[in-house]
């Protein structure tokens, strides 16, 4: 080669190299894929995503990572919580969508300690346990899930697919596989059509905790029974290749196994199984770091760092990874969602009942199908304790679409049972037996007794649900006979206590005022007789009762008002429960007025908690006010300390805690304060408070409290 030869192709070579670097420059920044390998082609690829509860939720950084990639899988299947967000990403929902969903969830408010729930007609009574009878001899009730809740907030949850696939999971935008276990014979049932929602509710039926669903004449349970980590399922659906997100489990609290939540966990390594034999060279393992999560720590806290991790893991494990599915190149799509209800089928034994459900959900055929109003009463309609779950089924076409709704009830017979003790009021034991379907009706009844050292009451109760002017609501009737020994003090000497019979019948209304408003309105007949008023008083009026309670089902706010010939009665209770760092705070104020009260319906100073440092009952009048502020901390596993100050007066005559003397009472009117501290057990059976109180009338008295006094 000569030198000009050379210098030519060295100039040559330089050139091109120049023209490579200015066009790179130049060249539109690209979007960030996953590095693949030069031999790596399309394959069918299944995303696989296992169970494991709040762990879970280490999925939803998988999909964030995949929708920064660019790769959209050809298939999902997913067990338990694997099910749960994979339906949502096969809907078409992107990881952050997915995201923000999820956390909309009350899943803590849903899934809790023992917590026994009666039926509407005995809601009254504070229950310490339930028996329901499906049919099999009464049953104790698990009261660590409240099922109808979750499953309603599963519909709601999964409505957006469930009208897109329309019973057919290979219409969705990425078609989908939900793995569950047939109890009778512990294999394995990929689900693949039928209603989305109970789908995968059946998938995430954790034994223990959840009631199995009936799906096809199979009675299915958690799909990690059978298959945690559906490999082999994905498999023989044709998958080629997997993407696997699992989920390492944590330790149980072996010293917690009285609490059916811990038992359940205790009990997953023995049952749950986890087979990832059939993994391949060209499959990718998301093994998140999930050990630490405990199953059901649904704190934000928690998920934020459990979707935090997942993302990282998915990022590394998919880095220079063979991912490219058949559907490579295909981007997401809008799938239709059907906006009009062509025919509807209600479930129900009669055209009352059948009513009633169509106007709770707000639909009706030929009508619209507003996602975000079904949503709202599918959530509302959970609250109903004579359902554990509803389903749309829907089927049909695009644009419109046919609903079969199915509904399984709760046990038709009830019994309850609750019990409490005071130091002051002494013992008290009160049980109630409901029918939810009286006669085969769509009526509920029952009848319920309060027995206690002081006061013994004898109800019954008839219910019914019903439809009008385009809502639902339920009436009922009630009949009640009273027997009180209303206690009487003369400067904290306790007399012969005034003893009360009442009989009472009525009947009302009580609508729901959405999500956290209700309201109970009747009229009422009351006859009763006491000490120092001939001929049997009666009295004819309206009574309402209204309560506001907050997301964490506490009460915040309760009105009572009654109105009738003979008396007039207002109470109004205000209290704001907070958390500030690690106080339970608790500020709270009590108001009461009325007129010509009879004995049993004066006001008792303080409540059912009494006012510090008296007996509880010891002072009464026609008026009533107090404020107190209580604060708790935990001080070591179910022990609480406490402590409380208060203020408050009674009073009696036109003016408001009027304090003139009358029959020799010299406290109307006398401003009080006081306080108590001591501790509080909270237990899933009774929480038990034991307190020291005292007021500034140099009066001191123990309070002990086993159970929910009413």
């Amino acid at each position: 080669m000569t030198v000009g030869t050379y210098v030519r192709n060295s100039f040559s070579l330089a050139l091109r190299l120049m023209t490579a670097a200015l066009a790179a420059i130049a060249a539109p920044p690209s979007r960030v894929t996953a590095q693949q390998p030069a031999e790596c082609v399309p394959a069918r690829t299944a995303l696989v995503l296992s169970g494991g509860g709040a762990r879970g939720f280490a999925h939803i950084g998988v999909f964030r990572v995949l929708d920064s990639l660019g790769v959209r899988p050809d298939l999902i299947v997913g067990t338990s919580i694997g099910a749960i967000t994979g339906a949502l990403y096969a809907s078409g929902y992107t990881g952050r969508e997915i995201d923000s969903l999820i956390r909309t969830l009350p899943i803590e408010e849903i899934i809790r300690l023992y917590e026994p729930r009666p039926p509407a007609v005995l809601a009254k009574f504070p229950a310490l346990a339930v028996w329901e009878n499906h049919g099999r001899g009464f049953q104790l009730q698990s009261g660590a899930v409240r099922e109808g809740e979750f499953s309603a907030h599963l519909s709601a949850l999964m409505l957006r697919g469930n009208l897109i696939a329309r019973g057919d999971f290979s219409r969705l935008p990425i078609p989908l596989s939900v793995v569950a276990t047939d109890l009778t014979t512990r294999r394995a049932v990929t689900i693949t059509s039928g209603d989305l929602a109970r789908a995968v509710r059946a998938s995430a039926a954790i034994p223990l905790l959840f009631a199995p669903v009936e799906f096809d004449g199979q009675m299915l349970v958690d799909g990690g029974i059978a298959d945690n980590t559906p490999i082999r399922s994905a498999r023989t659906l044709g998958a080629e290749r997997v993407i696997v997100s699992m989920l390492p489990r944590p330790q149980a609290d072996y010293t917690r196994l009285d609490d059916p939540i811990q038992a359940a966990m205790a009990l997953g390594p023995m049952l749950f199984v986890d087979d990832t034999s059939g993994m391949g060279p060209n499959d990718v393992r998301i093994i998140n770091p999930t050990v630490d999560v405990q199953w059901f720590d649904f704190s934000p806290v928690a998920i934020d760092s459990i979707v935090a991790a997942g993302a990282a893991t998915a990022r590394r494990a998919l880095a220079g990874a063979c991912v490219r599915p058949l559907s490579a190149g295909t981007s997401r799509f809008e799938p239709t969602v059907p906006s009009q209800v062509r025919e509807l089928t209600v479930a129900g034994q009669n055209p009352i009942e059948r009513a009633a459900l169509r106007t709770s959900l707000g639909l009706r055929a030929g009508g619209p199908l507003n996602q975000d109003s079904l949503r709202s009463r599918l959530i509302s309609l959970g609250k109903s304790a004579a359902l554990r779950a509803l389903w749309l089924t829907p089927t049909g076409g695009d644009s419109a679409v046919d609903l079969d709704v199915q509904t399984v009830r709760a046990g038709r017979q009830v019994m309850i049972v609750g019990l409490a003790y005071d130091n002051d009021m002494g013992g008290r034991l009160w049980g109630g037996l409901a029918d939810r379907r009286l006669l085969g009706l769509s009526v509920e009844g029952a009848v319920a007794a309060d027995v206690g050292k002081y006061r013994r009451e004898l109800r019954g109760i008839l219910r019914q649900q019903v439809a009008f002017t385009g809502r639902a609501f339920p009436i009922y009737g009630a009949i009640s006979l009273l027997d009180e020994d209303v206690r009487v003090f003369r400067d904290s000497v306790e007399f012969d206590p005034a003893r009360v019979d009442e009989f009472t019948i009525g009947g009302g209304v009580q609508p729901r005022l959405g999500e956290l408003w209700t309201l109970d309105l009747r009229a009422e007949f009351r006859a009763w007789s006491e000490p120092g008023r001939r001929n049997g008083p009666t009295a004819l009026g309206l009574h309402v009762d209204a309560t506001r309670s907050s997301f964490s089902r506490r009460a915040v706010l309760t009105f009572e008002g009654l109105l009738n010939t003979d008396y007039h009665r207002v109470a109004l209770e205000l209290a704001a429960p907070l958390t500030v760092r690690r106080f339970e705070v608790a500020p709270s104020v009590r108001v009461g007025w009325g007129e010509r009260l009879p004995a049993h319906q004066t006001f008792a100073f303080g409540g059912t908690d009494g006012f510090a440092g008296f007996i509880i009952g010891e002072r009464r009048g026609d008026h009533e006010a107090v404020v107190s502020l209580s604060l708790a901390r935990a001080i070591v596993g179910p022990v609480y300390g406490r402590a409380e100050v208060m203020a408050g007066a009674v009073g009696s005559g036109r003016r408001f805690l009027d304090g003139r003397t009358t029959n020799g009472i010299t406290y109307l009117g006398q401003r009080v304060a006081g306080g108590r501290i001591g501790a509080e057990v909270r237990t899933p059976a009774l929480d038990i408070r034991l307190e020291q109180g005292f007021n500034d009338r140099g009066r001191t008295q123990a309070f002990i409290r086993i159970g929910r006094w009413y």
